[in-house]
């Protein structure tokens, strides 16, 4: 890999930025969980057989 080269400036958006992904993400990943929880939820009730 070639070092890439920037001015001063834009690593530290590129920090910003990466900082704002990884935030969200964690952020984001309860939220998701749940709606996964729920549909694997609603998708037993529907396959499975009632006695």
């Amino acid at each position: 890999m070639k070092p890439r080269k920037y001015s001063s400036g834009s690593s530290l958006v590129e920090y910003l930025v990466i900082a704002g992904v990884l935030a969200g993400l964690f952020f984001s990943l309860p939220v998701i969980r749940e709606l996964l929880e729920l549909h694997h939820d609603q998708a037993v009730e529907t396959l499975s057989i009632p006695n």
